[in-house]
């Protein structure tokens, strides 16, 4: 957003403000990966947290989307 030329703190606000279920996109991320692609399940783990999901978020996303396989 700073790029877009809103002040840090404003980008800062917008984002703050938003109601985001992370476990959830950790799942539907290694749903995602999964429908194309095989990984291990410590694969994957290490896949969502490359892409900046916490541990804990990771985990559960990877988990939930194996169970489902």
């Amino acid at each position: 957003m700073v790029y877009e030329k809103y002040t840090k703190e404003v980008a800062k606000f917008a984002v703050d403000s938003l109601d985001v279920d992370w476990k959830e996109q950790a799942y539907l991320m290694a749903k995602a990966y999964l429908d194309y692609t095989s990984f291990s399940i410590g694969s994957l783990t290490e896949q969502l947290e490359f892409e900046k999901f916490t541990t804990s978020q990771a985990k559960y996303g990877a988990t939930k989307a194996y169970k489902e396989q």
